[in-house]
C-alpha cells in the first residue's frame, strides 16, 4: 500500500516540475547568464569597478534563480531512478528513503515557487522593521519586547542579520524599536 501511495503522489508530482511558470524560462537565463559572463572577459571590463560590481551582482542573481531549479530537477531525477529501480526489484528497504526525499523536494518546490513571486527589482532588498509600543503602559511595553524578540529569532532562522537602528527603552520592555533586517527577501 505504502508503494502505492509513493508511487501516486510522486508521478503526479513529477508532471509539474519540468515547468515551474512564472517569470521562470531556464534557457532564457541561462542564456543571459553566459552573456554576462563571455562580458566580463572583455578587455577593459574591470577598468570600470562600479559597471563590474554591477554586471558581477546581475550574475549571482541569475545564478540564483537557476540554479536551485537544476538541483532539484537532478534530485528528482535521482529519485525517480532509485524508486524504480526499488520497484523492479521489489524492495521495499528504500521507502522511508524515497518517501522522505519526496517530501524534501516538495517543500523545496513549494520555497522556488514562491520565490517565483519575487519579480521585481527591489524585491530582494533589506528591510526595516519598527515596533513600536503605543498607548497601554506596562503591558504594551512587555508586549513590544515580545514582538521583538520573536522577530529577531526569526531573522535568525531564515538566516537574516539584524541591526538595531534606533532602541527606546521604558519600565517593562521597549517603548519603540526600529532595526533593519538584511539579507536576500528580507521584505
Amino acid at each position: 500500500l505504502c508503494w502505492k501511495i509513493i508511487s501516486w503522489s510522486w508521478y503526479s508530482s513529477r508532471k509539474t516540475y519540468t515547468k515551474p511558470g512564472g517569470i521562470f524560462d531556464s534557457e532564457k537565463i541561462a542564456a543571459e547568464i553566459e552573456e554576462l559572463e563571455a562580458s566580463t572577459a572583455a578587455e577593459g571590463f574591470w577598468n570600470d569597478p562600479k559597471n563590474a560590481e554591477k554586471v558581477m551582482g546581475e550574475i549571482k542573481q541569475k545564478k540564483d534563480i537557476l540554479y536551485p531549479w537544476q538541483e532539484l530537477r537532478t534530485q528528482i531525477d535521482d529519485t525517480s531512478d532509485l524508486y524504480e529501480m526499488a520497484v523492479a526489484e521489489n524492495d521495499e528497504s528504500f521507502e522511508t528513503d524515497i518517501a522522505d526525499s519526496i517530501a524534501r523536494m516538495k517543500a523545496e518546490y513549494a520555497r522556488l515557487r514562491t520565490l517565483e513571486l519575487f519579480s521585481e527589482p527591489t524585491d530582494r532588498n533589506d528591510a526595516f522593521m519598527t515596533i513600536h509600543a503605543g498607548a497601554g503602559g506596562t503591558e504594551a511595553c512587555d508586549w513590544a519586547s515580545m514582538l521583538y524578540r520573536m522577530y529577531l529569532r526569526w531573522a535568525e532562522r531564515k538566516g537574516f542579520k539584524t541591526e538595531i537602528a534606533d532602541l527606546q527603552e521604558a519600565e517593562g520592555g521597549i517603548k519603540s524599536v526600529t532595526m533593519q533586517v538584511n539579507g536576500e527577501y528580507a521584505h
